[in-house]
């Protein structure tokens, strides 16, 4: 058995390192682990709860608005206090924006360049480009284009969080914005210069892809267990009331927040504690194993495609869970959004408050709020003593996609797709990147 080291391979949060084993071109082993180190949540200890609505929200700049959500719910959590429906879809607008605003640069910048050739010196794709030149160029037109567009979503996401990322605006309750008619029709002016990329160039290119490179969106790649929160409330609900399913292969349950576990049997951190496990000799990973009632489970737009019952226009060869197939959900997904926070838009009232009463933080207590990210569940836990931050916990889209290993010996979603992957050229990876890029 040969064995191979890609290290590191970017992604949307931190630079992957992967360890494979591997006979002939086929991969048998692999081991996914995340190199770099932060521990967000022992520097929030001590501090003043409020703290947590700035620092907690910084740990992932392209999903700090589903975290700035989660921290803001998981107070609200904690004192029940009364939300209003203006900043319930002020929220909702914010958070379908940050969704779009990640699909766009996880297509364009993430993954396009692992399909079509880039400068001649640079192009690491094996074999003969099968995009012929000039449709290439459309697409690289197309990568610019979307940058505008990326940036359109920013000023728009600006109008309501007052900058992004690491927006100012989230507060427990809503908003602390207030939107006018200027604002309200801007947003919707938006929107519109937004949605033609999106319903015509997005879709399109995703499809150009497929074209071309068929086996990349007919082979299913992964496991068969799926975990989504809720996204977006549609009314208000009391703290606690928000749902989640779990796909389990043939049947959809209720999520229970408590039943998602961190096993750190593969990781070097237990809980933030470098000094002690810095050195842990089975540990390839700062990430531990995200698992839900022990099971691996993969996130994202594939799990809550699945989860809504959301069929997608495919050709009947091709398949939802293929590397391909789930950036097409993605497109379809932002499509949907459109509608949706156009809808959210037109029910906005002009001067109405977006938020509630002022917080009044309790002394003591327990909250706990999930929010659904573009790249899956957001968990953030707050115990609070004499008024003061005791322990919070957060977790990650990333803990479950490219966990490590569990002290089952199970593999996470991502390591598991890349057991039995096919490598044409091991100076070149490319494979390798197509995959792990997919799960983002």
């Amino acid at each position: 058995m040969n064995r191979f080291t890609v290290n590191p391979i970017s992604t949307g949060n931190q630079p992957l390192s992967v360890e494979l084993e591997y006979e002939g071109a086929r991969i048998r082993s692999a081991r996914v682990g995340i190199r770099g180190y932060w521990n967000f949540e022992k520097m929030l200890v001590g501090r003043h709860p409020f703290d947590a609505l700035q620092v907690a929200l910084r740990i992932n700049s392209h999903l700090s608005v589903a975290h700035g959500l989660a921290a803001a719910k998981a107070l609200e959590s904690i004192s029940g206090m009364e939300k209003t429906f203006n900043g319930m879809l002020a929220r909702n607008i914010l958070q379908g924006c940050e969704f779009i605003y990640y699909h766009l640069y996880h297509f364009y910048q993430g993954i396009l360049f692992a399909y079509i050739p880039g400068p001649k010196d640079e192009d690491m794709l094996p074999g003969p480009a099968r995009i012929p030149v000039q449709q290439s160029k459309v697409l690289i037109e197309h990568y610019w284009q979307a940058m505008h567009f990326r940036t359109r979503l920013q000023e728009m996401m600006a109008l309501l969080a007052g900058r992004v990322p690491h927006q100012v605006t989230v507060v427990p309750g809503g908003l602390s914005e207030t939107l006018d008619t200027r604002k309200i029709l801007k947003l919707l002016a938006y929107l519109e210069e937004i949605k033609g990329f999106i319903s015509n160039t997005y879709i399109n290119d995703v499809k150009i892809l497929m074209q071309y490179y068929p086996e990349w969106a007919t082979t299913p790649v992964g496991q068969n267990r799926y975990l989504a929160v809720h996204s977006f409330p549609q009314k208000l609900l009391k703290s606690g009331q928000e749902e989640g399913w779990y796909w389990r292969g043939s049947s959809l349950d209720a999520v229970q927040p408590e039943d998602i576990e961190l096993d750190d049997t593969f990781s070097w951190d237990p809980h933030g504690d470098t000094d002690k496990n810095g050195d842990k000799a089975a540990a390839y990973s700062w990430l531990k194993a995200g698992r839900y009632r022990s099971n691996v489970v993969e996130v994202g737009s594939l799990a809550r495609a699945i989860a809504n019952g959301r069929s997608i226009m495919m050709q009947p060869n091709e398949r939802m869970n293929s590397v391909l197939g789930r950036e097409l959900i993605k497109a379809g997904e932002c499509i949907d959004l459109l509608d949706a926070i156009k809808n959210w838009i037109n029910y906005l009232k002009p001067e109405k408050a977006l938020a509630g009463s002022p917080l009044i933080v309790p002394k003591e207590g327990t909250g706990v709020a999930t929010v659904e990210s573009p790249a899956g569940p957001v968990l953030h836990k707050i115990i609070l003593e004499k008024g003061l931050i005791k322990e919070y916990l957060i977790i990650d889209p990333f803990v479950f996609n490219y966990s490590p290993k569990d002290k089952l010996g199970a593999n996470g979603p991502v390591e598991q797709a890349l057991i039995g992957l096919t490598v044409a050229n091991l100076q070149y990876p490319i494979e390798i990147v197509r995959v792990l890029r997919a799960f983002e």
